[in-house]
């Protein structure tokens, strides 16, 4: 079954005005060309890597989801996965995730010293991938890559067969005081 896209199209407030209507329609434009089926593939997606440190993907992220501003907010729900909220400022869009953290079978042997790596262990690796929906009917998947300091979030969503629909960048919040 095929879902319209246009069935995530932000609906601009009645006082927000002619440029966020204008927002809004070019949002729509974009997501119209993309009409597909959901699929089980995510759009391409770069390798995941394992860091020194395990990434730290819960918190609150401020920027944006297909040049629509807003945040993001993740919280661990144990084991690698973690859901997520993402809230259009200014335009209503809010779309609910389920991500999954990618891990890497196997440790890292300490060069020079004759180990093997410990096919056991899994790794945190800095991507997760996710499933969203935004309440309308519109479903699809996508991805996060974190950078080495947890600062920064940048990936990609789709609705269907891993057709991007739009791109995600963000920059964690931090606390004022600290």
């Amino acid at each position: 079954m095929s879902q319209p896209v246009a069935s995530i199209r932000p609906r601009p407030t009645a006082s927000l005005g002619v440029g966020v209507r204008a927002l809004g329609a070019a949002f729509t434009l974009g997501l119209t060309a993309c009409a597909t089926t959901v699929g089980a593939t995510p759009p391409p997606m770069p390798p995941a890597e394992v860091y020194d440190q395990p990434p730290e993907f819960s918190g609150r992220w401020a920027g944006k989801v297909a040049d629509v501003q807003g945040t993001l907010d993740i919280s661990s729900i144990g084991n690698g996965v973690y859901r997520g909220v993402y809230r259009g400022a200014q335009v209503e869009v809010q779309y609910i995730l389920k991500l999954e953290q990618t891990m890497r079978d196997g440790g890292d042997a300490t060069p020079g010293t004759g180990e093997l790596p410990d096919a056991r262990e899994a790794k945190p690796t800095n991507r997760i991938t996710f499933t969203w929906q935004d309440g309308r009917g519109g479903r699809g998947l996508g991805w996060l890559m974190i950078n080495r300091g947890s600062s920064a979030l940048t990936g990609a969503f789709g609705e269907g067969a891993g057709h991007i629909v739009g791109t995600w960048t963000f920059l964690r919040e931090t606390d004022a005081s600290g």
